[in-house]
Formats: structure tokens, sequence, C-alpha cells
């Protein structure tokens, strides 16, 4: 759309870009024009007809508050990031005095109960690997062709999942608990999972979810690995 145009200058047409790369190079221009200015009048939302100033007051609140949301935002995710942080290495140094498989079975198992607020937890390690527990036989699991195609696209990308579990894949890992679960994140044990994986179950169904962060999550799945490595051969 074109402007209207001063007689004067019929043989040059003035466009509405024009007037913005105008305005643009001379940011100052309305400083000596000021009578023009205060005629500026600019279409309300609501219809009504609001000067240029206050326009711009208006803009600059809702760009303050889009600022200050954002800023809460990262905020809280440093925020819970320390927490993450501090939670992890605290389950390093429980993991560092284990002295046994089924110790470090204990151990997952009550620090992901306290320090995450998890309501269920299951640990598994697959056989064909030389493992001695005295206590919890039932992690000890075949891995059988059914458990690697339920679980197949889980170990082909190697990397912790979050959120909302298939409910095949729920009914093994929770057995009889698998209907309390609401959320889940399966951790993987070795490299694509081929020592064991790690079930966590919460009863809320918005706790875990696909759009969560897994980097802790894999520094964490290292670190148990790591740790299982000392007690079990050839892995």
């Amino acid at each position: 759309m074109s402007l209207q145009k001063n007689p004067e200058y019929d043989s040059y047409e003035i466009t509405e870009k024009n007037v913005v790369d105008f305005l643009e190079t001379n940011p100052d221009f309305f400083k000596n024009h000021e009578e023009t200015l205060l005629k500026l009048k600019i279409s309300h939302h609501s219809g009504d007809a609001v000067s240029i100033l206050e326009y711009q007051t208006e803009k600059l609140r809702e760009q303050n508050t889009h600022v200050r949301k954002k800023l809460m935002e990262l905020v809280n995710l440093a925020r819970e990031n320390d927490r993450l942080s501090s939670r992890v290495h605290q389950l390093t140094l429980s993991l560092i005095g284990t002295n046994s498989v089924d110790n470090i079975i204990d151990t997952l198992t009550a620090m992901f109960k306290k320090e995450f607020h998890a309501d269920n937890i299951k640990i598994y390690l697959f056989s064909g690997q030389d493992i001695t527990v005295k206590q919890h036989h039932s992690a000890i699991v075949d891995k059988t062709e059914e458990i690697s195609a339920q679980f197949e696209n889980f170990f082909k990308v190697n990397r912790p999942l979050c959120g909302r579990l298939k409910q095949q894949q729920l009914d093994f890992l929770f057995k009889d608990q698998a209907d309390q679960v609401g959320s889940s994140v399966l951790i993987p044990l070795g490299s694509h999972g081929k020592t064991g994986m790690i079930a966590i179950g919460s009863h809320d169904h918005q706790r875990f979810h696909s759009s969560m962060g897994t980097v802790y999550l894999t520094q964490m799945s290292e670190i148990i690995t790591q740790t299982i490595k000392r007690f079990i051969n050839h892995l």
C-alpha cells in the first residue's frame, strides 16, 4: 500500500518501506518534530485510538512482562539443575561405599526414593555375566528375545527414556504395581543396555515427561554402570 503523496512529488512514490527505512535511519526525527509526534494515533486492539506514547508504553510493559517471565523460567531451571547436580553427587558418594551388587541395589532403591521422590524402583541386570547376588535374585533376568523386542527402540537409542511407557513394558518392569505407575523413567546400564536397566515409576502422571532433559540421567547411568563393573566380569 502506498501512502498519500504531496502533489509536489508526483514523480516520486513514497511507500511504507521508504518511511520505515527513513525512520530507522533517523531515530531522532520526532525529537525535532514533536508536533507531528503528538498528532499520531494508533488503533488499539480494543478499537480505541491511543497516542503513540501510550502505545509504546503498553508495548514496553508487555515486553517487560515477557522478559520477567523468561527470567523466572531460567532461574527456576538453574535451581532445578543445582538440585539435580547435588543429587547426582550424593548418589556418587553413596555408591563409592558399596561392597556388593546387593548393596548397590539397596543403595539405589533408597536414594531414588529419597532424593528423586520415586514411588516404584526396579533394577534389572541381564544374566550371561558373572553376577553374584545373595538377596536380590529377581533383579537378575535373561535378556530374552521378547525383552529385546519390547525394548528394541530403547536399547537402540541408548539413552534414558522419560514419560509414558507402553503397557507391555510397564507390566514387565513393574509387575503387579504396573497399574499404579502414571509416568516413568527408564535408564540403560551399559552401552545400549548391555548390563541392564533401571525403571523409576511415579504415581503422578506429570512427574516424568518426554520433554525432560536427560543429561543428569545419563551421568547417573554411567556412574551406576561403572560401580557395577567392580563386581561383574566380562561386561
